[in-house]
């Protein structure tokens, strides 16, 4: 029997409740980029950019505070992985990066959206992004594996993390 990837299974999961499973990672997002855009337009001297700009920072905070309010549990939550000895644990935080990877990928989609039909002109600056979002990324690996490895050992992680994701906001 061939597995899905962990990364699919896990956005699976997160969308089992929904009856239309785009929708739970599109909705969210939109509403905000909506709701910001909304306030931003009644202020007269602010315009789109801004509310782009806002919603784009949301985006990489959320990426962030995705991967570090669930690494602490990664470990704890598969107890059947972690008794086969062959299972390489680094796998789980991998996973959950990659399903965070997916949320910033579908919010940053709707940021470009957002300035191409809103008429803001995407300069070739853009291009850099992938190169700017790398450190980031693995940045959130190390944190979701030094999470994950704390979890373990230290359960009060959890409540400090969630703190901290405040903090960063």
């Amino acid at each position: 029997m061939i597995r899905p990837p962990p990364t699919a299974s896990g956005l699976r999961l997160q969308v089992s409740g929904f009856s239309f499973p785009p929708s739970a990672f599109t909705l969210s997002p939109f509403l905000c980029s909506l709701s910001l855009s909304t306030l931003l337009q009644s202020l007269d001297e602010l315009r789109i950019e801004y509310a782009l700009i806002m919603f784009l920072g949301l985006a990489i905070h959320h990426f962030v505070a995705e991967v570090m309010t669930t690494a602490p549990t990664l470990v704890l939550a598969n107890p059947n992985f972690v008794k086969k000895v062959v299972f390489p644990l680094e796998i789980l935080p991998a996973a959950n990066v990659g399903a965070a990877v997916v949320h910033f990928l579908i919010t940053l989609g709707l940021v470009f959206a957002g300035a191409l039909l809103s008429g803001v002109p995407l300069t070739w600056g853009v291009l850099w992004l992938p190169v700017l979002l790398l450190p980031l990324l693995l940045t959130a690996f190390g944190l979701a594996l030094g999470l994950s490895a704390l979890g373990v050992f230290w359960r009060d992680i959890i409540q400090i993390t969630q703190f901290c994701v405040l903090a960063l906001m």
